[in-house]
This record gives C-alpha cells, structure tokens and sequence, in this order.
C-alpha cells in the first residue's frame, strides 16, 4: 500500500517508491488513493473514478513516463 503518512498508517514501512507533487504543475497528472472493495487493498490511479473501486482521495501529482 502506497501511503502519503510518514508512518505508513500502522504498517510497516518499505522504503520510497517514487515522488509525486503536492501542487499540480504542467505535465504531471492527479493521482487517486483508491481501495478495492472486495480485499480492502489500495492502489494509485489517475482514473477518479478509480477503475470501479472506491476513491478515497487524492494523492499527489506525477509526471507521466514517456
């Protein structure tokens, strides 16, 4: 699970996966926190609507991968 909290919400940490903005800036895009309803896992889309999951908010801000 990918968490903006430095304490990684209770779970143990595992170290940086990347970087995302807090403001947005041009070129990058806005990334969803989402959860799957079923398992209660998380993952990051830029889809708001969080690809039929549940969109628990926003997350940041990427530069895309060309």
């Amino acid at each position: 699970m990918i968490s903006t909290e430095a304490s990684c919400e209770g779970q143990e940490p595992l170290g940086p996966v990347g970087f995302a903005g807090t403001v947005p800036a041009a070129g990058t895009l806005a990334l969803c926190r989402c959860r799957v309803l079923s398992s209660g896992d998380h993952f990051v889309s830029e889809q708001p609507t969080c690809e039929g999951g549940l969109f628990e908010g926003p997350f940041g801000y990427a530069w895309p991968v060309k």
